[in-house]
């Protein structure tokens, strides 16, 4: 399915994708209000934003022989569940825990679920990726492992209700716009062998009253505050 080729179909309600399917490309059902998909057991490639703005998606489901994906209540996984690839927008359970075994957030995760209020992470997680968490605005915290080794761009980016963070000190990455615009965010720990702070990674955020910076960091972005 190429990129887009099903976006904005307001009236899509239900689709069945052939068995010989093999990719779905960024933005395939944008917009759309389907509810339920079910992956065929031959895809080998879904791009990460193929379901943005599917705020009616309520389960991805995909075929048990799929040797490249799985997916666990509804929520899509790589097949050793290594790595969360989308949570549906449109579930209304307002927390989730993410299983042990993931060690990477994929890129648009978790973006815009705004009826999640708590999200356990798991204490292998080693990547978070861009955007994961973006527009989370029932998060007010959210408590990051001692494994954790990057922060995409945007990852956290407009979590409105956001008000503390700490950075465990086995980050050493954090990307642009990370904490963009997380503005009740008063409260942030940078960990102490930081070596890389993205622009405008707390632009934004009017309410942060005093923040350390790391002697690892040899450089500060114009416009990270």
């Amino acid at each position: 399915i190429g990129a887009s080729a099903l976006a904005n179909c307001r009236n899509l309600k239900t689709i069945v994708l052939p068995n010989n399917l093999k990719r779905i490309d960024a933005l395939a059902f944008y917009n759309s209000p389907i509810k339920e998909i079910l992956i065929p057991a031959n895809v080998t490639t879904i791009v990460a934003s193929a379901f943005d703005e599917c705020s009616n998606l309520i389960n991805i489901n995909v075929e048990e022989d799929n040797k490249n994906y799985s997916s666990v209540d509804g929520v899509l996984y790589d097949k050793e569940q290594l790595a969360i690839i989308r949570y549906p927008k449109g579930r209304t359970e307002t927390s989730i825990i993410i299983p042990d075994t993931v060690t990477t957030i994929g890129d648009n995760v978790f973006a815009a679920c705004t009826n999640l209020t708590v999200i356990e992470l798991p204490n292998d997680l080693l990547t978070i990726g861009n955007a994961s968490f973006s527009g989370c605005t029932g998060l007010t915290e959210i408590v990051l492992p001692e494994r954790l080794i990057s922060i995409g761009n945007n990852a956290f980016s407009a979590c409105g209700n956001m008000k503390s963070i700490v950075i465990p000190n086995s980050v050493t990455s954090i990307g642009n716009e990370a904490f963009y615009n997380c503005r009740k965010l008063v409260s942030a720990q940078l960990p102490n062998n930081l070596e890389s702070l993205g622009s405008s990674v707390f632009y934004g955020c009017y309410s942060l009253e005093s923040i350390e910076i790391p002697s690892s960091i040899v450089y500060v972005p114009q416009s990270a505050f």
